[in-house]
């Protein structure tokens, strides 16, 4: 499963531990970001929390671009 949001393409992925979530900007390159839930919370727990760090990341880049 694949999304775009805010600029960012998550891509989340089900592995044997449960699901995670892999962050590109749209142009293409990765970003050190990170998220995941376990099998039995879902895919969608994932994406979720994935947004979450999203919004989080943005805002820190935010914060720290007048330094």
């Amino acid at each position: 499963m694949e999304h775009i949001y805010r600029g960012f393409r998550i891509s989340i992925r089900e592995e044997s531990d449960g699901f995670h979530a892999r962050f590109w900007r749209v142009t293409g390159e990765p970003v050190k970001i990170k998220a995941s839930a376990k099998l039995h919370e879902g895919r969608d727990v994932c994406l979720s929390h994935a947004t979450d760090a999203i919004d989080k990341f943005i805002a820190y880049i935010d914060r720290h671009s007048d330094a």
